[in-house]
């Protein structure tokens, strides 16, 4: 190396039950979504059984972690996930703060959020 500082960033890796009835919805077609998550938030994802493993550094799985959940949340609630959907998960996961507020101006977690815009 010519003089760069090699810093070894320690993998975290996390599991998350998917239950294989959203699983497509949420991976898009072709895994389309999974594909953006991996290539934004710079982890790695594996499915299989019913289960997601997110593997990266500490705060990219947790970022993908969040993403994931919000998306299940929406599948549950009978969306059909598309690219905005993903887009605005990754963009709620990046935020510094996990409170947003809503129009009427009470903070809520982006859970929270997203089973408001549902009840609408």
């Amino acid at each position: 190396m010519s003089g760069g500082i090699l810093r070894q960033m320690s993998l975290m890796e996390t599991i998350i039950d998917m239950p294989t009835e959203h699983e497509k919805n949420v991976f898009g077609y072709v895994d389309k979504h999974v594909k953006l998550i991996e290539k934004t938030l710079n982890v790695t994802v594996v499915a299989r059984d019913g289960k997601i493993k997110v593997i990266g550094n500490s705060e990219n799985v947790e970022k993908a972690k969040s993403v994931f959940l919000n998306l299940m949340e929406l599948s549950k609630r009978g969306n059909n996930i598309t690219q905005q959907n993903v887009d605005y998960a990754i963009t709620m996961s990046m935020e510094e703060n996990d409170l947003i507020e809503n129009l009427t101006g009470k903070k809520l977690s982006v859970e929270d959020f997203f089973k408001s815009i549902n009840q609408t």
